[in-house]
């Protein structure tokens, strides 16, 4: 479906304002669906020409994500923004990681490539304030498809103990808003912790960091809290078979601590609002869209989505020695 570049922007302005009628909804659904075909590019090249990551995933915005990005930089718009669409490889260790770096700059040097990299952020040789790392990619599109052409979309590269770390973070603001540290929240404490913790499993902590870290989560008690954490999850298809280029919407209530996964076609998406629903009740629900996967691989992807902090908790434990 063709979007023009001035309606796209004039809805990300009304979404930015809070004003979220069914036309204006539908069409930053729209928007957001045309991006599925730039992912499925990107990832069956990752699958059929570049080395295989530890894990694949691939998800678009949450509409609550793009609603707080454009609310906390007036500069950006819906229509220019990079991460719409976003494919995310996990690997075993950063020397993975740069050998698939370098095998993804070769796959895309032809300018004839219908995705150009136009943009590259190395986080884990100069993290961010936070402690977060990872590489990330912006490709844009440059192929026939004129209804997407210059379309956006984002890979990250992280290793597994950055995944972990990553999740646990995302888990922590999910179960305490204020301490929502992705989106710059958090209490001095709390962002310490987890400042150190990415240090630590960086093995790049210092001894006195380490007992800093051991200090504040004997007085906090934050890897206890993580680790009492669960959900029961209800998947609406019991004998659903793994297909990627099924869609589903992840939604998980905190208060009940209930997740709920339900699949959608390509066509559900474009036609139909209904399963918003599940993205506008945010005070109660999150919710995501990723292409289909097993439940162990959704579980392993999204680990936030399922309240399981138990490997970045494992890795710490083992990296302290406690």
């Amino acid at each position: 479906m063709f979007i023009s570049k001035n309606s796209i922007k004039e809805a990300g302005k009304k979404l930015r304002d809070g004003i979220e009628t069914s036309k204006n909804l539908n069409l930053i659904l729209a928007f957001r669906t045309n991006h599925i075909s730039i992912m499925t590019t990107l990832a069956n090249t990752i699958a059929k020409k570049l080395p295989k990551p530890q894990l694949l995933s691939r998800r678009l915005k949450r509409l609550s994500s793009i609603r707080i990005k454009l609310k906390r930089n007036s500069g950006v718009q819906l229509s220019t923004m990079q991460d719409i669409a976003g494919l995310r490889a996990i690997f075993k260790d950063k020397n993975e990681v740069y050998t698939f770096l370098n095998a993804v700059r070769k796959a895309y040097k032809s300018k004839k490539a219908v995705l150009q990299i136009i943009r590259e952020n190395d986080y884990i040789k100069d993290p961010k304030q936070d402690g977060y790392r990872s590489y990330h990619l912006v490709f844009e599109y440059q192929g026939t498809k004129e209804y997407i052409k210059g379309y956006k979309i984002e890979l990250q590269l992280r290793t597994l103990l950055q995944h972990y770390w990553a999740t646990a973070i995302e888990i922590m603001g999910a179960i305490d808003s204020t301490n929502n540290i992705k989106i710059g929240k958090g209490s001095p404490e709390i962002k310490r912790f987890f400042y150190l913790a990415g240090l630590i499993l960086d093995d790049n902590a210092t001894s006195e960091e380490k007992e800093e870290f051991k200090e504040l989560d004997k007085e906090y008690k934050i890897l206890n809290l993580l680790g009492k954490l669960n959900v029961s999850y209800d998947l609406v298809q019991k004998n659903y078979k793994p297909k990627m280029k099924d869609l589903f919407v992840i939604s998980l209530d905190y208060q009940r601590k209930k997740l709920k996964i339900s699949k959608f076609d390509e066509k559900d998406i474009q036609d139909n609002l209904s399963f918003l629903g599940l993205e506008l009740d945010e005070k109660r629900i999150d919710s995501v869209i990723v292409n289909g996967a097993s439940i162990a691989n959704l579980k392993r992807s999204y680990p936030n989505y399922f309240l399981d902090a138990q490997n970045f908790i494992k890795n710490i434990q083992e990296s302290l020695s406690i």
